[in-house]
């Protein structure tokens, strides 16, 4: 296996649903780190609603079977650490506390992980929780090439009855759909 500087990369967000921008991260990540970790949040950290945790877990895992191939599959790993942060400590897990439990866990230095975000999130990465901590690691700020790809925009898109289904890995075009709806409730639309 290639050696890499950087080890691993934390992608962490909602996934709310898993589509093509976040895969996208992915694989640019995976052209610099030896390994991404996707962080499912268990809770948001601005209170936001969201699908079932387990419902976005198995989303990212079958949109990752979809669209990568195995050698880039084997390098990368869904991880529940923020689901049983969340339930021991009572609230929302920050990047910071990822980066942190993972250095841990892992036995890593600071330069051996690196904070993976969309060009959208690198300009407020400061206004993050400890975000001046954060600073101690390095960051890995993808670029989107479908800019108008976010989470919130697929399901008003599904809200108004319309499937951006080349967004979408095909499990969730075909199969999720109307578990997404049930999923955010009738009230849900763009949160």
């Amino acid at each position: 296996m290639e050696k890499h500087n950087i080890q691993i990369g934390l992608f962490g967000g909602a996934f709310d649903p898993f589509h093509s921008g976040h895969l996208s991260s992915v694989r640019q990540a995976l052209e610099v780190v030896g390994t991404v970790i996707i962080s499912p949040s268990a809770q948001h950290p601005y209170g936001k609603r969201m699908a079932p945790w387990e419902q976005r877990h198995e989303w990212i895992q079958r949109s990752l079977a979809a669209w990568m191939s195995k050698s880039d599959l084997i390098r990368v790993r869904v991880s529940d650490h923020e689901k049983s942060l969340s339930k021991r400590l009572g609230r929302a897990i920050y990047s910071i506390d990822s980066l942190e439990y993972l250095c841990d866990q892992e036995c890593l230095a600071k330069s051996d992980i690196a904070l993976v975000v969309g060009q959208d999130v690198a300009p407020v990465i400061g206004t993050f929780h400890r975000g001046e901590e954060l600073s101690e690691y390095p960051l890995l700020v993808t670029r989107d090439p479908q800019k108008s790809v976010h989470s919130s925009w697929i399901r008003e898109q599904i809200y108004s009855g319309q499937c951006p289904r080349d967004r979408l890995s095909p499990f969730i075009a075909k199969s999720v759909l109307g578990s997404i709806i049930n999923a955010y409730g009738e009230s849900h639309v763009s949160e």
